[in-house]
């Protein structure tokens, strides 16, 4: 029997990581992008969690199942300014528990921005999906 293009990305991602258990540490760049929500957060979550009590852990992605659901322990943000065609990049960083990201230089940011930002498409499309299915309750 033939595995899809999606089985196929799943059984490579799953091999590379374990496959890394004796690293110093782990860097996945985002993870998510053959696999449904549902496998992400069944076994790939599980994998990484469960990695990263062995050692440092890196990922990057813009998907809610793996950024949130994994339950991480430090965020990093990156924004990107430009002003007078110049370009400035600025890193925020902090616990996903606190209420404020902060860069080097001491600008902040609302953590909850961020992570609703980009995991979620925006304040607003977290409220409709929220009030969606919150309809769908019995």
């Amino acid at each position: 029997m033939e595995a899809s293009g999606g089985e196929r990305s799943e059984f490579f991602l799953l091999d590379r990581i374990q496959g890394a258990s004796s690293a110093d540490v782990l860097l996945i760049d985002e993870p998510e992008s053959s696999f449904d929500n549902h496998f992400l957060k069944e076994e790939v979550n599980e994998i990484i969690k469960e990695i990263s009590r062995r050692m440092p852990v890196v990922v990057v992605t813009h998907n809610n199942t793996v950024g949130v659901s994994i339950r991480p322990d430090f965020i990093l943000y990156t924004q990107k300014e430009v002003s007078n065609s110049e370009i400035k990049w600025r890193i925020f960083s902090g616990s996903p528990t606190i209420k404020r990201l902060v860069s080097m230089d001491g600008l902040e940011i609302p953590t909850r921005d961020v992570l609703l930002g980009n995991l979620e498409a925006g304040v607003m499309t977290y409220e409709e999906r929220s009030a969606a299915y919150e309809d769908l309750k019995d």
